[in-house]
Parts: C-alpha cells; sequence; structure tokens
C-alpha cells in the first residue's frame, strides 16, 4: 500500500486530493487531524479529536460516522488500542504508484552523495511520471555539471526543457536549441 511509505506525505496527498473527494470542509479537517495524530502516535477518542477540532463530541462522532460511512475511515480494535484506519480514503482516488526505477534511485543518491530525504523522493517520482528516467538524468548531470546539484533546480531544468520541447535525442545530438 502506497500510502503506507514513510516517504509519503499523506496530509499533502489529502488537501491535493480534497477537490475530488466526496467530504465537507469539516471532514477534510477531520481527515487531516487523524492523519496528523496517528503520525504523531497521539491517543485517538472523541475527546481528544473534539478538542483539536474544537467541536462538541456529537459533532465530532457525526463527522466520524459520516466519514465511515463514505468508506474513509474504519474503526478496528488492536492491541487492546481502538484505531481509525484510513484506508479506504487512499483507495477511493486512482492514484498512479510511486514508483521510482532502482537504477533513478541510485544514480542520484550517488550524485548527491546522501540518501534523498522524503521531498526529493516524492519530487523524483512526480518527476518519473512526466518525464523518461533518461531525461531526468540528463537534467541531474546538467545540475552536476553547473555545480547545483538539488531537487529545485533539476526541477528548474525539467520546466525549461518541457517548455521548449527539448527531447533526450535533441540532447543525445547536442540540437538542443536551448539558448538561455
Amino acid at each position: 500500500m502506497w500510502w503506507k511509505d514513510s516517504f509519503i506525505s499523506r496530509r499533502n496527498w489529502i488537501l491535493h486530493h480534497l477537490p475530488s473527494l466526496d467530504v465537507t470542509l469539516s471532514e477534510g479537517m477531520m481527515l487531516l487531524m487523524l492523519d496528523f495524530m496517528q503520525e504523531f502516535s497521539k491517543e485517538i477518542n472523541l475527546d481528544t479529536l473534539s478538542s483539536a477540532l474544537h467541536l462538541k463530541k456529537q459533532e465530532t462522532d457525526q463527522l466520524l460516522g459520516s466519514l465511515v460511512a463514505k468508506g474513509y475511515v474504519s474503526v478496528a480494535t488492536a492491541n487492546k488500542k481502538v484505531e481509525f484506519r484510513m484506508d479506504g480514503l487512499y483507495e477511493s482516488v486512482q492514484r498512479t504508484p510511486m514508483i521510482i526505477s532502482s537504477d533513478l534511485f541510485d544514480v542520484f543518491e550517488q550524485e548527491f552523495g546522501r540518501p534523498l530525504t522524503r521531498n526529493e523522493m516524492e519530487k523524483l517520482s512526480e518527476h518519473s511520471r512526466t518525464h523518461s528516467d533518461q531525461l531526468i538524468i540528463y537534467a541531474l548531470r546538467e545540475a552536476t555539471i553547473a555545480k547545483k546539484v538539488s531537487m529545485a533546480y533539476i526541477s528548474r531544468i525539467l520546466s525549461s526543457w518541457k517548455a521548449k520541447n527539448i527531447t533526450v535525442e535533441q540532447l543525445e545530438s547536442g540540437d538542443r536549441h536551448d539558448t538561455e
């Protein structure tokens, strides 16, 4: 399940997909709070949720009931604790799985000289969905030559190439028409 990977920002995902989810603003806040409390291993119950969201217990209970009815949240018991699972939420929106080829990942970690951060992995995955691995590697090489090895700089290179319709074939042949 892609949403359980440590480098995934579930709250960013929720905020990004909020317009396509069938939730009210209050339900959206409840989802964000549940994710926050789970990430930081905070005790989750009606009292803590009500306090965090500045709602009455009855309102909190109704919001949870609505999210359960929509299939976004399920309530289960494990290890004598109540757990709120949000698997249904993440499964509800068709999403391209986070896939980064191991070769691309290894090249980036080697060039950066360190393990990639969660944000860098997310950005690399995003680039992998819209650009070929070879084009991304060329952007990394360009950043290395400029001595500006950062994901932000690589993103700018890829954006510039996309705007100018520069292809891998043009980069390989040296015919870029890139006059910056």
